[in-house]
């Protein structure tokens, strides 16, 4: 393994993703800060019922982590939320659902295509994007729009999304100001966690995981509070190491994944441990037991005490994206491109 040096940065990171890293908590604060981030809004004349949220891919994630974020608060005012990765939306769609739309580029086939699904029912409409056809259909139809800033990979515009998700639902009077405000303070810690995961000595935390995982197939386990967590992890093993891993969550493993370590085929991989403080106590006890019964595979654990809920788990996204970065480097690939994604597109 290669070691970390400014050098190794600079040669393999051609596109400055470390900068779009380092951006996550000013992303955060920006939007917050910005009393101007919606286009046409118009305030929804019709109760809403159910939120749909279409996007794929790093456009899909805010919605994940709304859904985790506002799941940990009691909001009887919120109703539930979905996020629907498909070229078609669930047959309960009506005029009550508010659908969002979000799409980075504004030209993901698939939110494009449920947007015309949603032609005729009537749906009360948002659209998240930076450009591209999805702003020339909120603009012809005089939808609300909110615009992300450009030049940025999807993946690493979560700040971007997961405020203005939170800011719109808080206007529309959905959510609580409460949540806003926990993400907000939460940066300070996100910006705090950067500066430490950029100085490459040998108490980086970030440098060492990736150390111990950038060349093996990972099983990431959360509980079902984390899960947000640890899909984002594989999915940024994926696009920025390039490297395969898999996540699961508990209770459920231990009803049937468990049992598929007796008899394993597959060579070189660790189990990654996602803990949260706040784990029902028999989660945490199944967890327990299962890492004891599976000692004979190398482990890592990681968790964060933090009394948020909301800082612990903006604070694992963080620190997962940058041993992800770092992983990437330490693959000697660049973590930018995704040019299998990209031929398999121009491919359709």
């Amino acid at each position: 393994m290669e070691k970390i040096t400014k050098y190794c940065l600079k040669k393999y990171d051609l596109n400055d993703f470390l900068g779009m890293l380092k951006s996550f908590p000013t992303q955060i604060v920006n939007t917050i800060e910005n009393d101007e981030f919606l286009n046409d809004f118009t305030q929804p004349k019709s109760n809403i019922s159910k939120i749909l949220i279409c996007g794929m891919g790093g456009s899909a994630v805010g919605g994940d982590l709304l859904n985790s974020l506002i799941s940990n608060k009691n909001y009887d005012k919120c109703p539930p939320i979905y996020v629907n990765r498909d070229y078609s939306v669930p047959g309960w769609v009506d005029s009550n659902t508010l659908v969002i739309f979000s799409s980075y580029s504004g030209n993901t086939e698939e939110v494009l295509k449920c947007f015309e699904k949603c032609r005729n029912k009537s749906v009360i409409s948002f659209i998240i994007t930076s450009g591209g056809k999805l702003l020339e259909i909120a603009l012809q139809n005089k939808i609300t729009y909110s615009l992300i800033p450009k030049d940025f990979m999807p993946r690493q515009a979560l700040g971007f999304s997961i405020t203005i998700l939170l800011k719109f639902l808080n206007k529309i009077n959905l959510i609580n100001q409460d949540l806003v405000d926990e993400v907000y303070e939460s940066a300070k810690y996100l910006d705090e966690q950067a500066d430490c995961f950029s100085d490459l000595n040998t108490s980086n935390e970030s440098i060492d995981m990736a150390s111990r995982i950038y060349n093996k197939f990972n099983i990431i386990y959360t509980s079902s509070k984390m899960e947000v967590v640890g899909s984002r992890f594989r999915a940024q093993l994926a696009e920025n190491a390039k490297i395969l891993s898999t996540h699961f969550t508990f209770p459920e493993q231990n009803h049937n994944e468990i049992e598929a370590f007796e008899n394993l085929h597959v060579g070189n991989f660790n189990i990654i441990w996602i803990n949260d403080s706040g784990n029902n106590l028999q989660i945490s006890k199944r967890m327990n037991i299962t890492n004891e019964l599976l000692k004979n595979i190398e482990h890592v654990k990681v968790s964060y005490n933090d009394s948020s809920y909301t800082t612990r788990v903006l604070k694992l996204i963080n620190f997962f994206d940058w041993v992800s970065y770092y992983a990437s480097i330490m693959n000697k690939t660049n973590p930018y491109p995704v040019n299998t994604i990209t031929k398999l597109k121009k491919l359709l």
